[in-house]
């Protein structure tokens, strides 16, 4: 009788169901060979990496899970046939895109005007970089003292090596934003202005002298993550996951595979290809290398690196090619990836060793040039193949 009602379908209404069917058969059965159709097919917001044109179009046939999927294929069948007798085929089928797209801008506004909410709230010249021209103190909100505190705290712990008054050393080499490239600089005119110890928060004031610059882009970034987390978790939507440029928290479990989430990490050789592939759940992941962002002195070919050395102004090339680290949140892991880069690698590693919350990886090259990578006890037991 199924079979009977199933041949009386009209043509358009038939085939979505079989199309919609595959579809997630094929997701089902892919993801267990480590395909992941959801990556290439679902509907990722546009400031994603995985974002595609076509999946304006090919998410209207990815559903979450088989619940998803049976009550959406239920409402195609019982209304869909109705549509499609009383208008025809073609204009049943534009119908069909056209909600589809239409449902797809709405979802994509939406996420974007949380991200903007969230966005409005933070001052990002106050929150990225603060130029004492003179005056003593600066007026701040929440979202800075939070990332402050959090910043201070992984100061003191790193001794020194993660120091948002770095930044005035990253723009005088020619490494940030809207800068020229100096392959010589002058370190020790500037290293007056460097150290976290010089800077105080007391209430709502940071206290600083003339002329220091702070920037918190190596921590802001995740704190972003985090604070798009928290909104989602305050709407009941507790299954998630949040990547801004390769910071991330993943939130329950993936409710398409019924699993933890699954991400890569990309490999410091070459870029384009993926190092390691590890299980999230509750967990943040941040990643940081110097393998995006050098110079290269035409003189003397030195390699100078985005990670600089705030205890002594140095940006040249160490043997840390790139380090990841999981933590309770996406601010403190966004911090300790930074600072590891910096840190000579016996004092990352007990660092990772001594704290309880963190886990990492970090890929360096050995006294023989050859690439060596660690891992923490706790990272190992994340990986997939």
């Amino acid at each position: 009788m199924i079979r009977q009602q199933f041949s009386h379908l009209p043509e358009v209404v038939k085939n979505l169901l079989i199309i919609n069917g595959l579809f997630f058969l094929a997701t089902w059965t892919l993801q267990n060979q480590g395909i992941d159709l959801t990556k290439m097919f679902a509907l990722h917001q546009f400031q994603s990496p995985d974002f595609r044109p076509h999946q304006l179009i090919t998410h209207m046939f990815m559903h979450a899970n088989f619940t998803h999927l049976f009550f959406n294929m239920f409402t195609l069948w019982m209304f869909g046939k109705t549509l499609e007798n009383m208008w025809g085929g073609k204009r049943f089928l534009t119908y069909y895109i056209i909600t589809g797209l239409g449902a797809a801008l709405i979802y994509i506004g939406y996420i974007q005007f949380q991200i903007n909410t969230i966005s409005s709230n933070i001052d990002s010249e106050t929150y990225n970089m603060i130029i004492n021209k003179g005056n003593n103190l600066i007026e701040v909100d929440d979202n800075f003292i939070n990332v402050f505190n959090k910043s201070k705290l992984i100061w003191n712990n790193t001794q020194g090596y993660f120091d948002p008054t770095a930044g005035i050393l990253t723009n005088a080499y020619g490494l940030g934003p809207n800068t020229i490239p100096k392959y010589s600089v002058n370190v020790d005119s500037i290293m007056s202005f460097i150290g976290f110890e010089k800077v105080s928060l007391n209430n709502r004031s940071v206290e600083l002298n003339k002329g220091m610059y702070l920037d918190f882009n190596a921590i802001a970034k995740g704190y972003c993550v985090d604070l798009l987390s928290k909104s989602l978790k305050a709407n009941n939507i507790s299954n998630h996951l949040i990547e801004i440029g390769g910071e991330m928290y993943a939130s329950g479990i993936n409710i398409i595979t019924d699993s933890r989430w699954k991400v890569g990490i990309s490999d410091p050789l070459k870029p384009e290809n993926t190092k390691q592939k590890i299980f999230l759940k509750n967990k943040a992941l941040a990643s940081s290398g110097n393998y995006r962002k050098f110079l290269i002195d035409p003189q003397t070919g030195v390699r100078i690196v985005h990670t600089i050395n705030p205890n002594n102004g140095s940006a040249n090339q160490t043997n840390v090619l790139a380090t990841s680290v999981i933590a309770n949140n996406c601010m403190t892991a966004d911090a300790y990836a930074t600072a590891f880069m910096a840190m000579p690698l016996d004092k990352s590693i007990s660092l990772i060793n001594e704290n309880k919350s963190l886990d990492g990886m970090i890929i360096y090259s050995d006294s023989n040039n050859k690439i060596q990578t660690y891992y923490s006890s706790g990272f190992k037991k994340l990986i997939f193949d």
